[in-house]
């Protein structure tokens, strides 16, 4: 007679609970009727309606534009009389020269970490550690089951 936990008894059942799973996921799929939608029909765009008082501050625009002095002043160079602005001169692009910089022999004394960084280096080790324990027993439980 073989002795089976309840834990092995769970893990040989899952293949058993994953075809379940996938056979009431598609009855899911099958009640709730998802299927692709078929594309929308292309038809020729009609441009939204224009708000009331777009269509009003417009109309109030155009009696407004009647008058002279409110279409605003012509510009300067419309103006009779006005002297040609004269032409700008053209500068040549100067060169980019690089930044001077000063160079300096340095030797570097030593480093001091930082405290974070000590700390994480320290849980970086700590959890190294775990991990061997955890990697150990893992393989001392395979080869208790397994034999």
């Amino acid at each position: 007679m073989v002795y089976r936990s309840w834990l092995m008894t769970w893990l040989l059942q899952m293949p058993q609970r994953l075809r379940q799973g996938w056979v009431q996921l598609w009855q899911w799929f099958r009640w709730m009727r998802l299927r692709p939608v078929p594309p929308p029909t292309l038809t020729p765009a009609t441009p939204p309606a224009v708000p009331w008082w777009q269509c009003w501050l417009k109309k109030l625009w155009e009696q407004l534009s009647r008058f002279p002095l409110l279409r605003g002043a012509p510009p300067v160079e419309q103006l009779p009389g006005t002297p040609e602005a004269p032409a700008l001169p053209i500068v040549p692009v100067a060169p980019v020269l690089p930044e001077p910089t000063l160079e300096v022999a340095s030797v570097a004394e030593g480093y001091e970490p930082h405290w974070l960084e000590r700390f994480l280096q320290w849980l970086d080790q700590v959890f190294y550690f775990w991990e061997q324990k955890i990697r150990d027993f893992w393989h001392w439980l395979r080869g208790f089951w397994c034999g």
